[in-house]
């Protein structure tokens, strides 16, 4: 078992949660809020930046377009980003086309003056929730966690510095 902590914590169901620990097994995912349980966070290891659902590309899978829309979702891939305006909507999927940290992080930098543009939280839920809601045999139980350091966590936004790793 492993419990993480940072920040901010993104769940399964796209709840953002703050001053928790997450715990993760074969069998379950739980989350606690450390400041309402009074007992020590021993053996959780504390992490700076946003934790997340790992980033999944459904390109990467194969699953098409068409496929997506038909669950009532839209799909934006990576080379259309700069058409989007918001994700306020919780319905467009953000597409990298690829589920490869180095690569996300390349493609962080080279288009980190447009994802500054979004609000952070409602970023990495579209690249990592919500995917999942698609792949309906998808196992979020995944012991794997995507951080997301060098975000600016007072203004909510994705920066030059961002980047993310698999924890």
């Amino acid at each position: 078992m492993k419990r993480l902590s940072s920040q901010l914590i993104i769940t399964e169901s796209a709840e953002t949660l703050r001053n928790s620990v997450v715990e993760l097994n074969n069998y379950a995912i739980s989350y606690q809020n450390i400041l309402t349980h009074n007992h020590e966070t021993a053996h959780t290891l504390f992490y700076d930046g946003i934790l997340s659902p790992i980033v999944i590309s459904l390109a990467a899978h194969g699953i098409t377009k068409r496929e997506i829309e038909n669950t009532g979702y839209k799909i934006v891939l990576i080379e259309d980003i700069d058409t989007v305006k918001s994700f306020e909507d919780k319905k467009t999927i953000i597409d990298l086309k690829t589920d490869n940290p180095l690569l996300i992080n390349d493609l962080i930098k080279k288009h980190h003056h447009v994802f500054c543009r979004f609000n952070s939280i409602d970023f990495i839920i579209a690249c990592t929730v919500l995917p999942q809601l698609v792949i309906s045999d998808f196992n979020s139980m995944s012991e794997c966690r995507t951080l997301w350091s060098g975000t600016n966590l007072a203004d909510k936004k994705i920066t030059a510095q961002t980047s993310v790793s698999i924890v």
